[in-house]
């Protein structure tokens, strides 16, 4: 609540990230703020995955859950429990395509 994005306003989101085989695995489920009556689906989940790399910055494959592929960028804020992250994905009518939001974690 109250944290910075840009494009659609986030109502909740839940990011859940794990390791294995120097892999990342990631599911991302989110609930926006859009306007009553519109014709965007304001729920948006999808699972990415991908090799970690030697770089601060990570980014991952994505695909939605109805099969719409993107990707996600995920970077470190300064303090070591806040995270970036940045979606992009492929068009689809009614559905969000795109997001930055600044995550804390808990």
């Amino acid at each position: 609540a109250g944290g910075a994005f840009q494009g659609p306003e986030p109502q909740s989101v839940q990011v859940t990230i794990r390791e294995e085989n120097g892999r990342a695995i990631g599911t991302f489920s989110a609930r926006f703020k859009l306007p009553a009556g519109g014709a965007v689906d304001p729920e948006l989940r999808f699972t990415f995955s991908g090799d970690f790399k030697a770089t601060r910055n990570q980014t991952f494959a994505l695909e939605t859950s109805d099969g719409v592929m993107g990707s996600i960028d995920i970077n470190p804020g300064g303090p070591f429990n806040v995270m970036e992250v940045n979606f992009n994905t492929e068009a689809k009518v009614g559905k969000v395509q795109h997001g930055d939001i600044l995550l804390v974690k808990q």
